[in-house]
């Protein structure tokens, strides 16, 4: 599979930790 011309962000690291939930854990508001 090879792609061109696709700019995207990862946010999954190399263990498999996933940025959007552990942000959402850490700064998410309460109510």
């Amino acid at each position: 599979l090879e792609v061109e011309d696709f700019p995207v962000v990862v946010v999954n690291d190399a263990h498999g930790g996933d940025l959007y939930e552990e942000g959402r854990k850490r700064y998410g508001r309460g109510g």
